[in-house]
C-alpha cells in the first residue's frame, strides 16, 4: 500500500490555510452559509451547487470585472457588499488579492474540476 506523503500534506495544508481563514473572522456570511446552506442548493443545468460557491463564482467574475476593466457588473452591484459578505477589507488590486485568497483556499476544495 502506497501512501502519497505529497498529496496527504497539499491537502492537510489546504485544509489549514481554510480553517485559518474562518478563525480570522468567524462570522463572515460566507463562511456561514458555506456551513448553514450545504444541503441548500441551486441547480446549474447538469449539476448542483453549493449557494456560497455559486457567490464565490459570481464575485471573482463580477470583481475582475470591475477592478481590471472599471466596469460594475449590475446597476445594483456594489462593491461594499462584496467586502462584507466576504469580510474582506481594500480597494483596487488589494481587494482583489484579498479575494483571490479565499477563493484560492476553497476552490480545491468545493471547485474540483471547474
Amino acid at each position: 500500500m502506497n501512501i502519497d506523503y505529497k498529496k496527504l500534506f497539499e491537502e492537510e495544508a489546504i485544509i489549514n490555510n481554510v480553517r485559518k481563514l474562518i478563525y480570522d473572522n468567524p462570522n463572515v456570511p460566507f463562511w456561514k452559509h458555506l456551513e448553514e446552506h450545504r444541503l441548500e442548493q441551486i441547480e446549474t443545468g447538469k449539476e448542483v451547487m453549493n449557494i456560497a460557491i455559486w457567490n464565490l463564482i459570481h464575485t471573482k467574475r463580477d470583481l475582475d470585472l470591475y477592478i481590471n476593466y472599471k466596469v460594475k457588473p449590475t446597476r445594483a452591484w456594489k462593491v461594499s457588499h462584496v467586502k462584507n459578505y466576504f469580510g474582506i477589507k481594500g480597494t483596487g488590486q488589494k481587494l482583489l488579492d484579498n479575494f483571490m485568497e479565499i477563493y484560492k483556499a476553497v476552490e480545491p476544495i468545493y471547485l474540483k474540476g471547474e
